[in-house]
């Protein structure tokens, strides 16, 4: 919760800040999809721009994204991040199924609670 809170800080500063053009509004970092968006941008902002649009920064910026989805706790960011993830990369079928089951469990134990 205190790295998810550092994150959210982080985004929240720079958006105030108008870092993020064309962003009016951040969604809220309730929503696994809100995380994920915060969490993007997040990434943006400490990766440095690529030199022209490739496959090799859109990797970085997945997984990177990912990493900080799973180190946040939430899995099911995780796997919302790799199901947007762009055409351009190819995800192999084994990530698809442990991110679905790591969200199917994150979302049953969460309901236990």
């Amino acid at each position: 919760d205190q790295y998810r809170h550092h994150i959210l800080s982080k985004v929240h500063h720079a958006n105030m800040a108008g870092r993020f053009h064309g962003q009016q509004t951040l969604p809220s970092a309730d929503s696994a999809s809100g995380l994920a968006t915060h969490l993007a941008l997040f990434v943006n902002m400490h990766l440095p721009p690529p030199s022209s649009p490739n496959a090799d920064h859109d990797r970085a910026t997945l997984w990177a994204t990912i990493y900080y989805c799973l180190r946040c706790g939430d899995a099911c960011a995780a796997l919302i991040t790799l199901q947007n993830a762009p055409s351009n990369i190819a995800i192999p079928q084994p990530f698809h199924t442990v991110f679905t089951q790591l969200a199917n469990y994150q979302t049953s134990h969460d309901a236990k609670s």
